[in-house]
């Protein structure tokens, strides 16, 4: 799956809302305090429920360009890329890019059957986060 999308705000602000989730979530999940600096290759289990959980790890930071992380989960692995890029000093085009590995064959084949409707959320999901990103920074 791969979304561009031109957002109306700097390349700078919208990278600081991604990391400031980022680090919002790992202090949610581990109570600790992380610095930018400290991302890059941190793993934490994030739990969702009593019966799901994942593994998440920051692949790569690169400051007000590229946020990209991986999620494991015993079904599935998911590798999701956010890339910015300025248009000028007050927008930038944001590709984000997700690519998903089932494991097992019965997974494999459920996510072929529910690849449409799941994916059409999810792009769904991540314009509406863009464009709320944008309205804050208008605000």
């Amino acid at each position: 799956m791969e979304i561009k999308r031109k957002v109306n705000a700097p390349a700078a602000f919208i990278f600081d809302k991604i990391i400031d989730s980022a680090l919002f979530d790992i202090r949610k999940q581990t109570q600790k305090s992380l610095t930018r600096k400290q991302l890059q290759g941190f793993e934490y289990v994030k739990i969702f429920d009593s019966k799901r959980r994942a593994k998440i790890k920051i692949v790569e930071v690169k400051t007000n360009e590229i946020y990209s992380i991986e999620t494991s989960t015993t079904k599935n692995t998911f590798k999701t890329t956010y890339t910015i890029q300025p248009i000028d000093e007050l927008n930038c085009e944001i590709t984000c890019t997700e690519t998903m590995e089932s494991h097992g064959f019965i997974q494999k084949a459920n996510d072929m059957v529910l690849g449409t409707l799941v994916g059409w959320l999810k792009k769904r999901q991540i314009k509406v986060m863009l464009d709320a990103m944008a309205t804050a920074y208008s605000k």
